[in-house]
């Protein structure tokens, strides 16, 4: 009879432990998505400012197109 006893202790010690694991594992994925989400929305705005210094350099290269044209007219 206390074979038995330690035997379903045991057993339940086990599914505890798999509970205790099985919520730290999601515990873990749940902080890692709200990590992944937040490193998206810094690459968006990462993205947003290359592409704002992109169309300032293609401004810039047209402006400087423009005055070296003006530079060819002849008076």
């Amino acid at each position: 009879m206390e074979r038995s006893r330690n035997f379903y202790k045991t057993i339940r010690l086990g599914y505890i432990l798999i509970s205790v694991l099985i919520g730290c594992i999601a515990y873990n994925s749940f902080y890692e998505w709200q990590e992944i989400e937040a490193l998206e929305l810094g690459n968006k705005k990462i993205d947003e400012l290359r592409k704002e210094i992109n169309n300032i350099n293609i401004q810039m290269i047209k402006f400087s197109l423009l005055g070296e044209t003006i530079l060819e007219w002849n008076d």
